[in-house]
């Protein structure tokens, strides 16, 4: 008796795609399972137990599904199928194909005003709050300057524009060079 319920508990479910609804139809649809004749508390722990099943599901690796035109070459080779699990995508690829090796003598890139606000601020931070770790002191310093405006901004901002003035500048005698 309890595996029908469920079984009807989790169908009416899937049809109505429980978590997407209105509330009105989340409504009809709960009166429909208390027509099966389950008390509230168990309908709690059949809904529990789905979602539980789902849940576990997401994480099992599924199997992998071929394609028509592997299909066909599968047919016409008379090789026997095999289900391969897919390899990892990032794991497969080569992590310095495209890379270019940086020129020791190439002029360092300018910085940003956020990246000036945050090389003044962060000594000052880690002095009055030494408890805090890196990514911490990040998270202040980005918090901080994404409520600051634009006129409180401005003097990291020049000093940004000055950095990008010094690239500018060494990237040309650089380039003349090179």
């Amino acid at each position: 008796m309890e595996d029908i319920r469920y079984t009807q508990v989790k169908s009416i479910l899937r049809s109505a795609k429980f978590r997407k609804l209105e509330e009105v139809d989340q409504i009809s649809t709960l009166k429909k399972i208390q027509s099966l004749g389950i008390s509230n508390e168990e309908m709690v722990m059949l809904i529990n137990q789905i979602r539980a099943e789902e849940e576990q599901a997401k994480h099992q690796p599924q199997p992998m599904q071929l394609s028509l035109a592997s299909i066909a070459t599968i047919a016409k080779t008379n090789s026997p199928i095999r289900y391969v699990q897919k390899p990892n995508a990032r794991a497969a690829r080569p992590t310095t194909v495209n890379k270019r090796k940086k020129d020791p003598n190439e002029p360092k890139r300018p910085i940003t005003g956020y990246m000036a606000y945050g090389s003044i601020r962060r000594p000052q931070l880690k002095a009055t709050r030494p408890d805090l770790g890196f990514g911490d002191l990040t998270n202040v310093i980005a918090d901080e300057w994404n409520s600051m405006n634009d006129f409180e901004k401005a003097p990291y901002l020049d000093m940004a524009n000055g950095d990008r003035y010094r690239y500018e500048q060494e990237m040309t005698i650089y380039n003349a060079k090179h």
